[in-house]
Order: structure tokens, then C-alpha cells, then sequence
């Protein structure tokens, strides 16, 4: 025996209910996307921009980098004498000398 036709309108409204749920959601999901998109837009610009800014800076010199952080370093200091200072004083001052040109 057939369906009614009470129960075919119900089956049509849960279908038509069912697909106005999947284009809602498809929406939601297409606006979240495009957001994503964006952002991942953003963070690609952003990471161009500090590539280039690695890219352009001039690296201190391993010596000195050591020196200046001993000089620095609150424990390592400790050990340092004053010529040692006066060292890393000079090759941090040459480094940024160098930079300024």
C-alpha cells in the first residue's frame, strides 16, 4: 500500500528542512573560509615583511655576539676582567659602527 498524502508532505517539509539546513551551514561554512582565507593572507604578508627585514639586517659576528652576552650575563660577568669588558665594549662598538654605515 502506498503513502498517504499527509505523509508525503511530511517527508517533502523534512527534506525541504533538511536542505535549507545544508545551504544555512554551506553559508557558514563558505563565510568562515573566506575568513580563514584572509587571515592566512595577513600571515603570509607578515611573514614576507620579517623575511626580508632577516634578509636585510646584517648579523653580528659569533665572536662578538659571545663576548657582548658575557659582558652582559649576570653570572658570566662575575669571571670577567675588566680588560675582558673593555674587549667586548670595543667589538660591540666596532659591530655597530660598522651597522650605521
Amino acid at each position: 500500500m502506498g503513502l498517504s498524502n499527509a505523509e508525503r508532505q511530511r517527508r517533502y517539509i523534512r527534506r525541504l528542512k533538511a536542505a535549507a539546513a545544508k545551504v544555512g551551514l554551506t553559508a557558514k561554512l563558505q563565510a568562515r573560509i573566506r575568513e580563514l582565507e584572509m587571515a592566512n593572507a595577513d600571515l603570509r604578508r607578515k611573514s614576507a615583511v620579517l623575511n626580508r627585514w632577516l634578509q636585510n639586517r646584517k648579523r653580528m659576528p659569533d665572536a662578538t655576539y659571545r663576548a657582548v652576552v658575557k659582558c652582559l650575563h649576570p653570572d658570566m660577568r662575575r669571571g670577567m676582567t675588566p680588560k675582558q669588558i673593555d674587549e667586548a665594549c670595543g667589538l660591540f662598538t666596532q659591530w655597530k659602527k660598522a651597522q650605521d654605515r
